[in-house]
Formats: C-alpha cells, structure tokens, sequence
C-alpha cells in the first residue's frame, strides 16, 4: 500500500497516507517529505534500520547530504561508522513542496503533518527489511518534537511502529524561545520601517506554523489592538502565538512520550 515510495541510493519523495488539518487552515493536508537510504557497509541489506529526522528548518537550507554532513566530528562522521557497524542510516528530510494547490514549506510547517510523514516512513522500512531488527529513531531540536508525536500517535493508534529506541536532543518538549524582544525588533524593521529582509524573516520564520507552534512567547501575542508593530504595554508576561502554542502543547502533553 506504499507505492508513493521507492528504495535506492537516491532522494526519493515520500507521501504521507494519513492527512492534516492546521489549525489556521479549511481543509487538511497531506504531507511529504524526502529521505535517502543509506545502506551498511558489511552486507548492503537494509535489516538494521536508523531513521534520523531534520528539525527546524525554514526554507530547506539543509538538504540530505548536509544532514549526513552534520554527523562529522574529529575527522569521522557517526553515519559512516554506524554503517561500518552493520546500520543502515535513513536520512528524513522536510522539503518545500505543493500539495493540492498550497505551497508547504516543510522544514517549518506543522509538527503534526510532518509526524505523519514520519508515520509513512516508519511503516514503509518496516515492510522492505530484511528480518525482525526494530528501528531506532533520532530526532535533533524540532526533529525529536516529530519523532515523539509520530511515535505516540502510532501506539493511541495501535499502529506498531516496531520501534525498540527514541532518542531526541536539544529538543524544546516544554517550548522553544526567541527573545520577545529580538521578535519585536525584527518586526518593526519589517512593518515599521518596511524592511523586505526583515519581512521574510517574519514571514518565513516567526510566523510559520511550527515557530507559533514552538515558541512559548511570541510578539503577535502583545501587539496593541489596530498594529502589526507596535507592543501593549500592558501585556507583559510571556504568550505564545494565539490559537497555535497553547493548542499544540495541549495535544503534545495528552500525546505524551511513547512507551513502547
């Protein structure tokens, strides 16, 4: 039932079969994501599965082989001795794409649509490997947000995800921060002052689903009544993005940790 996605050397686009609805959007959508397989060097077989997943990323700056890269240290790089020791590495990255007439720019969108691109995966090298070996699952900053929720879902779900390791670091399961102050400042060069580098920061970064997901204080939250930069002085506490932050960490909480 996963023909959207196909096993080789190569990036390869998968397809998530369950869809998403946002919670500033009228319809769901289904998510994608790219991932390239990147097989042991002892057989060549995919049988030991590791599924490594990008976190926040607006605009895809880092592609697969940048993921790959980032694993270097001291002239090594953990994927390679993984693979020396018998893993097979998968690489899952969020890339911009169009879905039904919306352009998604993934490496920023929701965490839940990105989690059920996590789901397709999952069950797809479930399926292809050879034996019985369980997965092990990472996820660097937002990418352990999307392992956790992904994760969690398959088991409310009774979907058996066949996961034996979650690993996720540097990741905000309480909430992110961005200085409120460094927000307003950046806002008012792009409203006040009609900044276009400043506007596509806003635009493509503060104001993304999984940034107004993540950050526990957000400066649309204490704009004066009637301004797009101006700040009420009078609401002074932190305040996440509305509709989005308390919403989503609500549902992360009830989610929980998975436990299987």
């Amino acid at each position: 039932a996963f023909i959207s996605i196909q096993v080789s050397s190569q990036t390869q686009t998968v397809t998530s079969t369950i869809a998403y609805q946002g919670y500033d959007e009228s319809q769901a959508y289904f998510g994608e994501g790219e991932y390239e397989l990147f097989v042991d060097t002892i057989d060549g077989v995919l049988d030991k599965p590791i599924i490594m997943i990008d976190g926040f990323d607006p605009g895809d700056g880092r592609d697969i082989a940048m993921l790959y890269a980032a694993l270097d240290f001291n002239g090594e790089n953990l994927a390679d001795i993984l693979r020396n020791e018998g893993y097979d590495f998968i690489a899952l990255n969020a890339p911009l794409y169009n879905t039904d007439g919306k352009d998604i720019d993934g490496g920023a969108d929701y965490i839940q649509r990105n989690a059920m691109v996590l789901v397709e995966l999952i069950d797809f090298i479930n399926n292809e490997k050879v034996g019985s070996e369980e997965l092990v699952i990472i996820g660097p900053s937002m990418g352990g947000l999307i392992a956790r929720y992904g994760l969690s879902f398959m088991e409310q779900n009774s979907m058996n995800h066949e996961t034996r390791l979650y690993i996720s670091f540097d990741s905000p399961h309480l909430g992110a921060n961005i200085p409120v102050s460094f927000q307003y400042l950046i806002n008012y060069f792009a409203k006040g002052q009609d900044n276009a580098q400043a506007q596509a920061v806003v635009d493509n970064v503060l104001n993304s689903p999984a940034a107004k997901e993540m950050l526990i204080d957000h400066y649309s939250a204490h704009l004066i009544t009637g301004s797009d930069f101006e700040q009420d002085p009078n609401l002074l506490l932190p305040v996440g993005a509305p509709n989005f932050r308390d919403a989503f960490q609500t549902e992360l909480d009830n989610l929980g940790f998975p436990q299987n």
